[in-house]
């Protein structure tokens, strides 16, 4: 049975919008060219057994040969004769992709891939946008093209096309992708998607999360915030509408340069607030990723990693003094110890450990705080350095070896309260909240 729809006018699409019959002669003829190639490229990618012949000219079908995830140049041809069709009806899947030097390499996302593939099936479309670095625009590398054919979507020939259609979008738009500036500006690149999503549009963002330029740059003010505070700042001052529209992210807190727990939960929990401040679905559903290996970048503009906080050691020749913040050993603001503290705790216990001639001592300090006495920062800080003594002696440091206090607010390494607003300097602040471990008897390397 013959069926008609009206095309929508997208992107560079030159026709008019009027009524197309799905079964006109010539996409007759364009898909006995398609299907045999991509019908090969299955059998490569996914090892089904035969394809079987066209619905329309009976040719059968042929091999396209692939080297890793790149295509045949015949395949790579197919693909792009798919993707130059631009009057899909279907949903719209918006893809953002970050190849910048800070991102970890990971594979094609199996959600995404699954996610392409039901678009094709239900004749959707594609649009891609590569980020870029510093005062550089983003990339618009496709705009609601075709996941597929014309025609009726029970035909064979559509399923196969939609199983090949992840290995065609990498190869055509994704493979070899090299940003042109330094730095990652994440939003931009969102506020493109938002410009051209419609209602109903999934959007993906394939990155670590972390930009470093542009109004989203993750500064070192910013984090050291909450993540759910800085979220909510950096949705005013950068704000997008996503039109309630899905938001999916892969790759979160992936980087080249591996990041604590600590570090990629608020990764996390800042994306998700973003996801709120931008008026996306979703929220929820927004998880990290298992970390991937890192890699080595070569050829990519400079792209550091955020100055997320980190454990510092400085020695001298009989001392090694370890300074923790308190974000990567506590839960929120309390006195309990998070459950991956011997990520910042194995470094000066394996000092303890080989030098049983040492001994500790372990400081606690708290940030001012207009919202808390002295008393009660001072108590906070004691019931910390406490916990971490707990922790240090139950791993196997004799506790006659261990001696610690809290000082509270007392020692500060700066004035963390600005004078003019009586509010305080966030980044500053951050600093004062650490726990300091003082090795006697060893430098740090020995």
């Amino acid at each position: 049975m013959n069926t008609t729809h009206t095309s929508r006018h997208r992107g560079n699409d030159t026709g008019t919008g009027a009524t197309t019959d799905r079964t006109n002669p010539p996409m007759t003829r364009r898909l006995s060219r398609l299907v045999p190639a991509l019908c090969g490229l299955l059998l490569v990618l996914v090892g089904v057994t035969a394809c079987g012949r066209t619905e329309s000219s009976g040719a059968t079908t042929t091999d396209a040969t692939t080297t890793g995830s790149e295509l045949s140049y015949e395949a790579v041809g197919a693909c792009k004769d798919v993707f130059s069709r631009t009057d899909a009806p279907g949903a719209q899947i918006i893809v953002l992709w970050d190849s910048t030097a800070s991102v970890a390499d990971m594979p094609f996302p199996a959600a995404l891939a699954e996610d392409l593939k039901t678009a094709s099936l239900d004749d959707g479309t594609l649009s891609v946008i590569a980020v870029d670095g510093e005062a550089v625009a983003p990339r618009i590398l496709a705009k609601d093209v075709a996941l597929s054919t014309t025609g009726e979507r029970d035909r064979p020939s559509v399923a196969k096309l939609a199983e090949v259609i992840p290995a065609c979008v990498q190869s055509v738009y994704l493979n070899g992708l090299v940003p042109t500036a330094p730095g990652t500006d994440l939003h931009r690149a969102m506020t493109v998607a938002a410009e051209i999503a419609e209602p109903g549009a999934t959007v993906w963002t394939v990155s670590d999360m972390m930009s470093t330029s542009g109004q989203l740059a993750l500064s070192k003010a910013v984090l050291a915030e909450p993540a759910d505070q800085a979220a909510e700042t950096a949705a005013a001052d950068a704000p997008v509408d996503l039109h309630r529209n899905v938001w999916k992210v892969s790759g979160m807190a992936n980087a080249a340069t591996p990041l604590l727990s600590a570090s990629r939960e608020w990764v996390r929990d800042f994306t998700r607030g973003l996801c709120r401040g931008w008026n996306a679905s979703g929220c929820k559903s927004i998880e990290l990723d298992p970390v991937n290996p890192v890699r080595t970048a070569t050829g990519l503009p400079k792209d550091p990693v955020p100055p997320f906080p980190a454990v510092d050691a400085v020695t001298t020749a009989t001392t090694c003094s370890f300074t923790l913040p308190d974000e990567l050993l506590f839960d929120g603001g309390s006195a309990e110890l998070r459950g991956d503290v011997d990520e910042v705790l194995n470094q000066p216990l394996a000092l303890l450990d080989a030098n049983a001639e040492t001994t500790l001592r372990i400081v606690g300090h708290a940030a001012s705080s207009g919202a808390y006495t002295a008393a009660e920062l001072l108590a906070l800080s004691k019931a910390r350095v406490q916990a971490v003594r707990d922790r240090i002696v139950a791993a196997g440091i004799e506790k006659a070896r261990v001696s610690s206090r809290g000082v509270g607010d007392t020692e500060p390494l700066a004035e963390d309260i600005d004078p003019s607003t009586g509010l305080q300097i966030p980044e500053i602040a951050a600093a004062e909240r650490r726990v300091e471990l003082i090795i006697e008897g060893a430098p740090c390397s020995r």
